[in-house]
């Protein structure tokens, strides 16, 4: 039961991920190549080692951690200097992410735990909740992020009747992005399952 679950956590993830995409208009081809430009890299600083890198069951490689990292806690720096550390170049995309991007004033970035990680579980981020921290400025798609938003109740809510138009609305206007699965069930004060 427990690996059918994290399977299904998996597929919604990498379906995620392509939903993303779309609302975004990127192309898989450039978001690799942005991804694997070494120009822009860093190596982790020391002191950062409660995550480690292996290979993922979501894309390539990911982050995963060595041991319990509480809520709130600092995971590692995700952008120095106008560079990517490893946790900002390897951390994998979830709509249910036990991470996020906090901006500094400096424009360094840091990798904050959303929620309690256990050992060995993967670290994710919600990669609109990131975009929107790196200032990167792409315009997306509004029908297709009703669409996402659409597919989410249908699988998350079905019993809550809600303004998709309105919903988006009023998501981009508090926080700039669309929400991940947790927030927006939150601001629906929704029971997640």
């Amino acid at each position: 039961m427990i690996k059918q679950k994290q399977d299904s956590l998996i597929i919604e993830a990498i379906n995620d991920f392509e939903r993303f995409l779309i609302e975004y208009g990127l192309p898989k081809e450039l978001v690799r190549a942005l991804v694997e430009n070494e120009a822009d890299q860093a190596p982790m600083p020391p002191g950062f080692d409660k995550i480690r890198l292996q290979p993922s069951q979501l894309q390539g490689d990911g982050l995963f951690a060595l041991t319990t990292i509480n809520s709130g806690e600092l995971l590692a720096p995700a952008r120095i200097s106008g560079k990517r550390t490893p946790a900002g170049r390897y951390t994998n995309h979830s709509p249910r992410p036990n991470a996020y991007f906090q901006p500094l004033t400096n424009g360094d970035i840091n990798m904050i735990a959303k929620k309690q990680i256990n050992t060995g579980e993967e670290v994710t981020v919600d990669y609109r909740q990131a975009g929107s921290v790196n200032g990167v400025g792409l315009r997306c798609n509004r029908q297709e992020m009703i669409e996402t938003l659409r597919l989410r109740f249908t699988h998350h809510a079905p019993n809550i009747t809600v303004e998709l138009g309105q919903f988006l609305d009023d998501a981009l206007q508090s926080v700039g992005y669309l929400p991940s699965i947790p927030e927006m069930l939150d601001r629906l004060h929704v029971n997640k399952s």
